[in-house]
């Protein structure tokens, strides 16, 4: 009888695109002109608007159980884009990331 196989871990992280710094999937950073790139294939990532929101922002909230506020500004950041008023996604098919939702620092070579 042999022994049974055991399947390996699923990754956590590994190198970036560039190889030079740990990332893990959905993780992204800032290119040179301020597009979003995907820090594990080096892809410019898709910019979606977010369903929930307009500008980041859900709802109100001063801190009153009953808001007397004449104008109410909208200050409570959406949950569903962390408050960036759009969603970002790959656009590398092959790439393990799909919505990237962590800010990372560049990988450096």
């Amino acid at each position: 009888m042999s022994a049974p196989t055991t399947l390996p871990a699923p990754e956590t992280s590994r190198s970036c695109g560039s190889g030079a710094a740990i990332c893990s999937a959905g993780d992204f950073y800032r290119g040179p002109d301020g597009e979003v790139i995907c820090a594990l294939c080096d892809y410019e990532a898709d910019v979606e608007s977010c369903d929930y929101c307009e500008d980041g922002f859900d709802g109100h909230d001063c801190g009153e159980d009953c808001c007397c506020c004449e104008y109410p500004d909208e200050n409570v950041p959406c949950q569903m884009c962390l408050g960036r008023g759009c969603n970002y996604y790959c656009s590398n098919n092959a790439c393990d990331a799909f919505e990237l939702h962590h800010r990372i620092q560049k990988p450096t070579s």
